[in-house]
């Protein structure tokens, strides 16, 4: 079947077959991307590669399958680190077996390191840069209209004259995106929980080591935006019409406050949607035991992901993400007694880091275990570029 646009989930890598973190995910952006062009006459479809190749079809079958769809256009997503080798490859590849294809990459971390894949990579075409739902439409344009790229805004290229980087033009009122679905992924896989696209731009925390904050700036959106709560239970609808019923939130939407996200559940009520499970990332922020009960009555099952980071406030006062940690383990248990399932997320090798302050960690740790959070994930600090301990890495002690 025709598509115009093929976006390619990559692996981490083709030649290792069990990376350390898994690879079943597919970025919200690809969905909005491809909801978003079926909206100007574009048909779209996402390629899976990892759920392809762990059901059993061949590298050769997935080409087949994407020369099936004759592409105008074929974007590789890269938002995720750790997939950058998989993506290059799978460009590699795609150069090869579609020589005259427009062949994109695009994504949060695409966008971070524009450039220099730009200019190292001679099997892509260019980069769609930050928010791309615009970009893709008129890169589309350009191509089923023979138009030169130069126009396409949002797209790092190279020709004989060197490189070129246009700014992305992004959609202002996020409620006039089309609700998206899981359905547009090829193969057809069951997903057994959404992600939900809530807030996009430059988040108000602005943690010194995170990167969010920083790409959310490069891709065009200065302002914190966010979907209406009403959108927002319309598009939950939809995936419950799709036969999924687990919704996560991994974007920092509980950032807006109690009253917006008690508006949300408000929302979701008043649609009659029943979840099997919700799942909402949270900073340390403290709630309401009316705010719990309400959570409680969208969902059979209530998670909360909790980035703590450290237990020691000198630590935390470095990396600007103060809270008290007697407030925070009463607020636990509040939520606990409610029914919710708390999870922990925590860092290593943070700025003032010492063994005295790992100690706190380990301390506090086991108190948030006792009050009945459980640990889900450590990892240790990385250094992204453009964040704040990268660009003054003297003032939080870190050797860059």
């Amino acid at each position: 079947m025709k598509r115009n646009l093929v976006l390619v989930q990559p692996v981490a890598s083709f030649e290792n077959d069990f990376p350390v973190l898994p690879q079943d995910a597919v970025g919200i952006g690809m969905l909005t991307i491809i909801s978003y062009v079926g909206k100007f006459g574009y048909s779209g479809e996402i390629v899976h590669i990892p759920n392809a190749l762990s059901q059993g079809l061949s590298l050769s079958s997935i080409i087949a399958h994407i020369r099936d769809c004759d592409p105008d256009v074929i974007g590789i997503g890269l938002n995720w680190l750790h997939f950058s080798k998989g993506a290059l490859e799978a460009a590699k590849i795609f150069r090869q077996s579609f020589p005259n294809k427009v062949i994109v990459i695009g994504g949060q971390h695409a966008t971070l390191f524009v450039k220099s894949i730009v200019l190292s990579c001679p099997d892509i075409t260019g980069i769609t840069i930050g928010e791309s739902e615009i970009t893709y439409c008129k890169l589309l344009d350009a191509v089923t209209m023979n138009l030169p790229i130069e126009s396409v805004p949002g797209l790092a290229f190279i020709d004989n004259h060197g490189y070129h980087e246009s700014s992305p033009i992004i959609v202002e009122d996020l409620d006039t995106f089309p609700f998206y679905s899981y359905r547009n992924i090829w193969p057809e896989t069951k997903t057994e929980c959404a992600a939900l696209d809530t807030v996009r731009g430059t988040c108000p925390k602005n943690c010194p080591y995170c990167i969010e904050s920083k790409t959310n700036t490069l891709q065009g959106r200065m302002r914190f935006s966010h979907h209406s709560p009403e959108y927002l239970a319309r598009q939950i609808e939809v995936f419950v019409s799709d036969g999924i019923s687990s919704v996560t939130i991994q974007d920092p939407v509980t950032l807006l406050g109690e009253t917006f996200l008690t508006r949300v559940c408000e929302a979701i009520l008043d649609h009659k949607i029943k979840l099997t499970l919700l799942n909402l990332f949270v900073e340390p922020h403290l709630f309401s035991n009316d705010f719990f009960t309400l959570l409680c009555n969208c969902a059979d099952r209530v998670v909360l992901d909790y980035g703590i980071e450290s237990g020691s406030y000198d630590v935390l006062r470095l990396s600007d993400r103060l809270f008290s940690k007697e407030l925070l383990l009463e607020n636990f248990k509040q939520a606990i007694a409610s029914g919710i399932k708390i999870l922990t997320w925590w860092m290593v090798g943070m700025p003032g880091e010492t063994k005295e302050t790992i100690d706190e960690t380990f301390q506090f740790m086991a108190q948030t275990v006792h009050a009945g959070a459980l640990p889900r994930w450590v990892t240790p600090l990385i250094l992204f570029p453009q964040t704040d301990m990268a660009n003054d890495a003297d003032k939080y002690g870190i050797t860059n």
